[in-house]
């Protein structure tokens, strides 16, 4: 397991960043719904993701061993999990992994749960020299948060196909040491 132990922005209880258990797939599924219902209502893509569902697929990821550079970990803080981070390496690329989600929750942004989740993801990936992550252009929070942390658009799309339309991402990156 690993654990990175920092100060909340309160300071009076510690937030960390840990792998993700089966345990966790409840609080994962209901921070991604919400996202990814908010991102598609801002695209104009009308329905909404089933909690259940999403539930059930992250219990049955988690409750198995990764494959080698996959992960996901989460950000513990007051309430439980208020965050997680998924991961993976880019297939033929050597020196590049991909951010699959990044999500904290509405009521604990601002509180460095995303930097250290993005932190923890970049340490376990550190052969890495570049880190990329496909985002819709609507998403302005996240566009916001990956740009501060250095990522710039790539100019790449594509499109994702969902119940009730397409969904339009842009690829972004940034380099590492």
């Amino acid at each position: 397991m690993t654990d990175a132990t920092f100060a909340s922005s309160a300071g009076a209880v510690p937030s960390f960043v840990t792998d993700a258990e089966a345990s966790h797939a409840g609080a994962i599924a209901q921070i991604q719904c919400e996202a990814l219902d908010d991102t598609l209502a801002a695209a104009g893509v009308q329905g909404r993701t089933d909690p259940e569902a999403v539930k059930n697929a992250w219990s049955s990821t988690l409750s198995r061993p990764s494959a080698s550079g996959y992960g996901t970990m989460v950000a513990i803080g007051e309430a439980g999990v208020v965050g997680y981070v998924s991961f993976f390496p880019v297939p033929g690329e050597t020196d590049t992994f991909e951010i699959g989600d990044l999500q904290v929750h509405s009521d604990f942004r601002h509180q460095g749960h995303g930097s250290r989740l993005l932190q923890a993801a970049t340490d376990l990936n550190q052969n890495s020299k570049r880190v990329e992550v496909w985002l819709t252009p609507t998403d302005e929070t996240s566009i916001r948060f990956f740009q501060g942390a250095g990522f710039a658009p790539a100019g790449k799309k594509r499109q994702l196909d969902v119940p009730s339309g397409n969904l339009e991402q842009h690829l972004w990156y940034t380099t590492l040491k």
